[in-house]
């Protein structure tokens, strides 16, 4: 019987997000938007409506356990007239986060919502 203990394939550690920030091509004042947040396709947050008059910005403190290989999904969902859409933004792998900010940026899109 061994007693070493069980490998880890990864270190895993903390992390906060702490801002979600998105700029949708839309001008729709009717529209409205809320997001989740996946890490490794497991749903970890879901974010509050904001009305489309209102900057689409989401502040707090969300502590993930995260290793480097892990990666960070949003999902948009965008409500207008009672019709919701859903842009499911490319997932991030956390060890492409800036050294120095810790940022996690996404490129932008070309899909319209």
């Amino acid at each position: 019987m061994s007693t070493d203990p069980p490998a880890s394939d990864t270190e895993r550690s903390r992390h906060w997000i702490t801002d979600v920030e998105v700029s949708p091509d839309n001008n729709d004042p009717n529209c409205k938007f809320s997001a989740k947040i996946f890490i490794d396709d497991e749903l970890v947050c879901s974010l509050p409506w904001i009305d489309y008059t209102r900057p689409l910005r989401w502040s707090g403190l969300l502590l993930c356990h995260l290793s480097p290989l892990s990666k960070l999904t949003l999902r948009l969902c965008r409500s207008a007239n009672g019709k919701s859409r859903y842009f499911n933004f490319p997932a991030i792998l956390v060890s492409e986060a800036d050294e120095e900010s810790g940022e996690l940026i996404q490129g932008a899109s070309s899909q319209k919502l």
